[in-house]
């Protein structure tokens, strides 16, 4: 099973990721996908450095299996 967390890097969509990530643990084949959408190439960069520091934090709280995805 697949769950899409949409994230602006606001509080409420990293609480919505923390909450999400909470829900999930312990249950077997799920998968987390955290996903922003970029305008620019340069923002493009900054937002893949910041999904990957949110995946890191989340999987020293939570271990499940967390992906990203930028478009």
């Amino acid at each position: 099973m697949k769950f899409i967390v949409p994230v602006d890097f606001s509080d409420a969509s990293v609480n919505a990721a923390e909450f999400t990530a909470q829900m999930l643990e312990g249950r077997y084949g799920v998968t987390m996908f955290l996903f922003h959408m970029y305008r620019t190439e340069t923002e493009e960069q900054i937002a893949s450095n910041r999904l990957e520091w949110l995946k890191e934090t989340l999987q020293i709280q939570f271990p499940i299996k967390i992906q990203t995805r930028l478009e």
